[in-house]
């Protein structure tokens, strides 16, 4: 049995937001101001991914990753993730996939699951699962999930997984554009609502973009991670602050669940893959990356 386990580099927890759009779109907050709120708040990098346009900016505190959302043709969005490479709205799925591939750059599917206010923003599983060189998919957009919902897109990870799309990293994100809610009652921004955590060996955009790429991160709306562990064929994930622990296979079929902050998991070798949520009552969650299981000497 083998098992790829991308969390076997160790090193720093860096905290970040990858999708953030300025008044260089459709944000409301300048470049400057959105730096100041993420910096502010304890985010150690951003990606600020502005509509069809690189929005280049520095920051004293952050460690910001050259990114930009492209609309492709179907009017689906697509993150390009630390690369410089210029949007072609005219150019095709796959072909921009390539291009963000060559420029060293990560590509990531946004809001898989929203179709409102256009339709054309879903994206099919059978779409997803036809692309080369896709490095993810949003599994959570704060925005979507505040004002239509469509925000969660875990059903569609799994799908992605179970067909054989791997690597397929999951990733939390704001997608925020300085909008706040409060028709029903409390204001909600819609920031500081997903986000990952990277573990890197050392603080600069290079190691930062390859433990990305590589999948040595995890996604949260509010849970801490503090620890992923295999040793031999256990899987062990402790958090600071989860109520419950699920691990999670083949089909997104539960294969055991823990009461607590910590749980372990013995894989066992017919699971495909194996990925773990750790969870709260309210809701908020963090979601571990998948270790892929294969048998094989």
């Amino acid at each position: 049995m083998n098992i790829h386990n991308p969390y076997d580099g160790g090193g720093l927890w860096l905290k970040g937001c990858i999708h953030a759009h300025t008044t260089k779109s459709d944000g409301r907050l300048t470049p400057a101001e959105l730096m100041n709120r993420y910096s502010q708040h304890d985010y150690d990098f951003l990606a600020i991914t502005d509509h069809d346009k690189m929005t280049t900016a520095k920051h004293p505190s952050l460690l910001m990753v050259p990114s930009v959302e492209i609309t492709l043709p179907e009017q689906r969005h697509l993150l390009s993730i630390g690369s410089a490479v210029q949007p072609n709205m005219e150019e095709e799925t796959q072909d921009c996939l390539a291009r963000i591939e060559q420029s060293g750059g990560l590509a990531v599917a946004a809001h898989p699951n929203q179709d409102l206010p256009h339709p054309g923003f879903r994206w099919p599983v059978e779409a997803l699962t036809s692309l080369r060189g896709l490095h993810g998919l949003e599994i959570y957009n704060h925005l979507a999930s505040l004002f239509f919902p469509r925000g969660l897109a875990v059903d569609v990870w799994d799908k992605l997984l179970s067909s054989g799309v791997y690597p397929c990293w999951g990733f939390a994100v704001d997608d925020t554009h300085g909008m706040s809610d409060s028709d029903s009652g409390p204001i909600r921004d819609d920031i500081f609502g997903g986000w990952i955590v990277v573990g890197c060996p050392e603080r600069t955009l290079a190691a930062l973009l390859t433990s990305i790429r590589r999948g040595s991160f995890y996604a949260s709306t509010g849970v801490t991670i503090l620890e992923v562990n295999l040793s031999a064929t256990t899987l062990t994930v402790s958090s600071a602050d989860a109520e419950y622990v699920r691990f999670i296979g083949h089909a997104g079929r539960v294969l055991a669940e823990k009461t607590g902050m910590q749980g372990s998991y013995t894989i066992q070798g017919s699971e495909h893959y194996v990925r773990v949520e750790c969870y709260r009552e309210d809701g908020t969650t963090a979601w571990t990356q998948p270790l892929l299981v294969s048998q094989g000497a």
